[in-house]
């Protein structure tokens, strides 16, 4: 059987080739100093090697994969609420206490983010958004915003050093 479209199953053997990628992407899991990303063309195997890093580090680090396109032109509360869905989801039995409710804005979303890390039983948190070019200009703008400043906090909100955010899509990224 030849897989000629969508993701490849992470753990099939006609997953071939991307070492050097992954290891560079799981290097950025071991180093807080980037924010990752990921841009090429479209159908080029993207998501595949995303899906592939969750599962070749899946042990060492908690991973969550969220795919944009599932809330395509979503305003940037949907947004965040449905990447703070995703990952309580996706963390679920790494989550030592209840968190709610779900962000809805900037703020809302930056206190989750600092809950989530404390009750979280994990080194790393790694967050990849894939297809960021989904989201509405203004949405996606505010969001790479909202990660900057996780990132540009991590040294003075202790809570935030264990977030790794790798953002993923087409080259229309570049625009952000």
């Amino acid at each position: 059987m030849f897989i000629t479209h969508g993701p490849i199953d992470p753990s099939s053997p006609l997953f071939v080739g991307r070492q050097m990628e992954l290891e560079r992407m799981e290097a950025w899991l071991t180093h807080l100093t980037c924010v990752g990303s990921v841009l090429g063309a479209r159908q080029t195997g993207k998501t595949s090697l995303l899906l592939r890093l969750r599962h070749v580090c899946q042990n060492r680090y908690a991973l969550t994969y969220i795919d944009l396109e599932a809330i395509q032109g979503a305003g940037l509360e949907e947004c965040l609420s449905y990447i703070a869905e995703e990952m309580l989801a996706e963390l679920n039995e790494r989550i030592t206490e209840a968190i709610c409710p779900l962000p809805t804005s900037r703020r809302g979303f930056l206190a989750f983010l600092q809950e989530l890390s404390r009750k979280t039983s994990v080194i790393r948190i790694g967050v990849i958004l894939d297809e960021v070019g989904a989201l509405q200009r203004e949405t996606a703008v505010k969001l790479s915003k909202i990660i900057r400043a996780v990132f540009t906090s991590r040294l003075v909100r202790q809570e935030y050093s264990r977030y790794v955010f790798i953002l993923a899509g087409a080259t229309d990224m570049l625009r952000l």
